[in-house]
């Protein structure tokens, strides 16, 4: 079937032009695909139009053999149709603010995390008091339309349910969306302000994993969540993972962000946050070092020292030319700024 991107201009015919620099393949609660053009618009092939695509196209031998053990048991759910339609307005630069602030109000839940994402970055960039109550409208200019692109499939994914007895989902959020402001702080403060909000959005998808694993292996995971928060058991979570029989999370997440339609620099962070790669194995090096870190910190800011390798903490540090001094500022820094 024949594809136009509406903004490029790109013709797509047969197969190859459309696996050919296109990303974030992803199929909706409809059954439609989509993906984005190497302009970054997003376009959809109806149901039914492309027998030639599957997730595990986009993963690595061991997260694709696992994902095809996993298709066999229970599908991953689908990202909903209408945050799809939306994420296409929102990489739209002709769109009109008011009509994506309208679009966004539709589902009440999605406009409360989006002004709710709004408030955690003000607070961490040390902007609350410029704006005391932020509109919707600002608040999609504030975080930046591509970015909310991603955020706003990040907010769908909180209504996913679990058949776990013990995982408790709103702590795993609190911690995801933690790692991201880390994250956004460490790059600023070791980098520049360029590239925050990739930082953000690497952040608080790293451990993505673990809602795979709660959705496929609920018992599993449960097994880990008991034993993580019980002192007599008490490790890092690779560890009893590794214990329980449960796959590793890095890989898990790395099969969440193929059927999920992560941007790659995010799945990069995911496959690769808990222990980096040498840098000449992966495209953007300093991003995974910073999510690397700012995990770890995460755990640090939570008084959870079991959670994390302190050698591992320190050989970041020096990676990114942190001494011991300044990271306990920077953990003073955060816990600050989130808790004003």
């Amino acid at each position: 079937m024949e594809k136009v991107c509406g903004s490029c201009g790109r013709v797509y015919r047969v197969e190859n032009d459309f696996l050919t620099n296109t990303s974030q393949w992803r199929v909706c609660s409809g059954g439609n695909l989509w993906f984005n053009c190497d302009c970054g618009s997003t376009l959809m092939l109806p149901k039914g139009k492309f027998p030639w695509y599957s997730p595990a196209m986009a993963m690595e031998e061991e997260a694709s053999s696992i994902f095809n053990k996993m298709a066999q048991k229970e599908q991953l759910p689908h990202i909903p149709s209408a945050v799809m339609e939306l994420q296409q307005l929102l990489v739209d630069d002709e769109t009109d603010s008011n009509l994506l602030a309208k679009a966004v109000k539709k589902d009440p839940f999605i406009a409360a995390e989006v002004m709710r994402v709004c408030d955690n970055m003000r607070r961490i960039r040390g902007e609350g008091s410029k704006k005391e109550d932020p509109s919707m409208e600002y608040a999609i200019t504030f975080i930046g339309r591509k970015q909310l692109a991603s955020l706003v499939m990040v907010a769908s994914m909180k209504k996913f349910r679990f058949k776990t007895e013990l995982f408790d989902y709103k702590k795993f959020w609190d911690d995801a969306f933690l790692t991201a402001a880390i994250s956004e702080f460490l790059w600023v403060k070791v980098f520049s302000q360029s590239g925050k909000d990739r930082a953000y959005l690497s952040g608080c998808l790293c451990n993505i994993g673990k809602i795979v694993a709660a959705i496929v292996f609920p018992e599993a995971l449960d097994k880990v969540w008991q034993e993580i928060y019980d002192p007599q058991t008490q490790d890092t979570w690779t560890k009893i993972a590794e214990r329980n029989g449960l796959a590793n999370h890095c890989i898990l997440g790395e099969i969440g962000g193929a059927f999920w339609g992560f941007p790659a620099y995010v799945i990069e962070a995911i496959k690769n946050h808990e222990i980096p790669l040498p840098d000449d194995n992966v495209k953007e090096p300093s991003l995974v070092h910073i999510v690397c870190l700012a995990n770890m910190l995460t755990h640090w800011v939570n008084l959870e020292p079991h959670r994390f390798d302190e050698k591992r903490l320190y050989e970041e540090c020096e990676y990114l030319d942190i001494n011991n001094s300044q990271v306990e500022e920077l953990v003073s820094q955060v816990t600050t700024l989130l808790s004003a």
